[in-house]
């Protein structure tokens, strides 16, 4: 019966193919039509269009198809199969509903649509479904796929928003086929409800019942969404040892070549970030991130973790935890952004002589970069990279901001000579001259001035 359906499908496809744009698709394949090109909002937008509407299209011919089948085995063996097919293409023609109403407001696609889609109605279709499935429940119930119909009407009265609907029906399977395949996915619903609901206990039981079918695609996500479970319990510890076991089952799947979308690690590991700043230690996160993420590079879930713990105020663990980042990873192409926060942070703190270390490293990190950038492309010349953008605004930015403190009010001779290096940082990596440029070196030059060095301030002013 399957293949009767996917055979109709292809047919009904294929005549639709042949029939739009005849002279075209003489010259380029349909496939090479619907391809998506980078950069081409608008004109994926259609062509996503186009492939939606050759969906449906083949959709409705195999939905009349179907619905001639029924009417011919009405009564037969073959009727709660033919209606398990109906209520799966009704719910399929809700997610083709659902691409018409989401563009809707975008007046291109509107006008290529012809009037009978625009009047679509994505809920229908689902009610359609549902009613279906009841009729199977209630006139054939040794149906061998009965457990998979009830499962269906469970997802599509969440499609509508019934949530006590949708967990009724869950639970129905649940205490009628216990040993269906359908098992964990339905304790997965139930708890994806109960967490949507903020039942975080409930929600914790359904998800560790999941944990019983290791072999389940679910099982990875059932502990992840544990994880989330503990921590809006206020039980960031224990939260934290479940993300540590979805990243060890995440290697597990990698190392063993088993379906990609298992490995939930890059999604445990970010997301270990808020966990760890809540419990853990700034002076080991470098070490634990790195044993955590194994081949996968770390360095990105350290900044989100000085992201944090700005957030929070914890100045001291932003130097802690980026000056071993440095230390331990002195060539990761994050480094340059570390050195920046790390610029800022010191200032926060008013520890200018830190700031002003930070910012002749972060030069010099630039600095090299360039030269080996220049090595690798034989002298010619290279855009400016990210890391000179990030030395040359910060530069600036302090210049300005101490110079003014220094006319302001404090005087101290500290302020003036860590603005005299900001300035010469940030004049020696500009690479256009704008007036911007010439009133900071104006600026530079009464600042050398007021330090009595004559000559060199007759040159900023030359």
């Amino acid at each position: 019966m399957k293949n009767l359906i996917s055979v109709l499908l292809i047919i009904a496809t294929s005549q639709l193919v042949f029939a739009a744009d005849k002279a075209k698709s003489k010259e380029v394949p349909v496939e090479e039509q619907l391809k998506f090109k980078d950069g081409d909002e608008k004109g994926n937008d259609i062509k996503a269009l186009k492939t939606e509407l050759l969906v449906e299209n083949s959709e409705k011919r195999a939905l009349s198809q179907l619905q001639k089948l029924l009417e011919k085995h009405r009564g037969k063996k073959l009727e709660p199969d033919i209606l398990y097919r109906l209520g799966e293409l009704y719910m399929r023609r809700a997610r083709s509903e659902r691409f018409f109403e989401i563009h809707k407001n975008d007046k291109d696609i509107m006008n290529f649509l012809p009037t009978i889609v625009k009047e679509g109605a994505e809920k229908a279709q689902i009610k359609k479904a549902i009613v279906i499935y009841d009729d199977v429940q209630a006139r054939f119930k040794s149906f061998r796929n009965l457990d998979m119909i009830i499962f269906n009407e469970g997802y599509a009265f969440e499609q509508l928003g019934d949530d006590k609907a949708a967990e009724k029906t869950f639970e129905k399977l649940i205490a009628n086929y216990p040993d269906s395949p359908l098992l964990p996915d339905s304790y997965m619903s139930v708890g994806e409800l109960n967490y949507k609901n903020k039942k975080f206990e409930l929600a914790l039981q359904n998800f560790k019942q999941v944990r019983k079918f290791t072999e389940s695609r679910v099982y990875p996500y059932s502990i992840y969404k544990g994880a989330w479970c503990y921590y809006n319990l206020q039980n960031t510890r224990d939260g934290l040892k479940e993300l540590e076991a979805v990243v060890e089952y995440g290697a597990k799947v990698a190392e063993l070549h088993m379906d990609a979308k298992l490995d939930l690690r890059k999604e445990a590991l970010s997301d270990m970030t808020l966990f760890y700043s809540d419990v853990g230690s700034s002076t080991n996160a470098v070490a634990y991130f790195s044993a955590q993420a194994r081949e996968l590079d770390s360095a990105p879930m350290l900044i989100r973790l000085s992201d944090l713990y700005d957030r929070s105020a914890k100045y001291a663990d932003i130097e802690t935890l980026l000056s071993k980042f440095i230390e331990k990873m002195p060539t990761n192409e994050l480094v340059a952004g570390a050195r920046e926060r790390l610029i800022w942070n010191n200032e926060h703190l008013k520890l200018r002589k830190k700031v002003v270390e930070q910012m002749i490293a972060l030069d010099q990190l630039c600095k090299d970069r360039s030269a080996a950038l220049l090595k690798a492309n034989s002298g010619a010349k290279v855009e400016r990279s990210d890391c000179q953008e990030k030395i040359t605004e910060s530069s600036k930015k302090l210049a300005q901001r101490w110079h003014a403190l220094w006319k302001k009010k404090s005087k101290e001779e500290d302020l003036l000579a860590s603005a005299e290096v900001a300035y010469k940082i940030y004049l020696k990596n500009l690479d256009v001259k704008d007036e911007e440029q010439n009133q900071l070196r104006m600026s530079f030059g009464e600042l050398l001035f007021q330090e009595e060095k004559y000559r060199e301030a007759s040159i900023q002013y030359f």
